[in-house]
């Protein structure tokens, strides 16, 4: 018989989390240390510290990534 993990601790542990390390940043958005750090510095990603480690904020950063105009869009003729 399976130990099964009660329902209020699965639901926590299979959440999206809300902070991420730089590393993890860099491999979710495919972009550059330098380019997240002057994300960060232009205010447009929020990032923390803890202690010595930067923690990148999931959803301020999913929200300015999602924002970006598609290729298809900044090709559009405007007349």
């Amino acid at each position: 018989m399976q130990n099964k993990m009660p329902m209020e601790r699965r639901s926590i542990t299979e959440r999206q989390p809300k902070m991420i390390s730089v590393s993890d940043a860099l491999d979710r958005y495919g972009i550059g240390r330098t380019k997240l750090y002057a994300l960060i510095g232009d205010g447009r990603i929020r990032a923390v510290k803890l202690g010595m480690k930067t923690l990148i904020d999931v959803n301020v950063a999913d929200r300015f990534f999602d924002s970006l105009p598609t290729l298809s869009e900044m090709n559009e003729d405007p007349s």
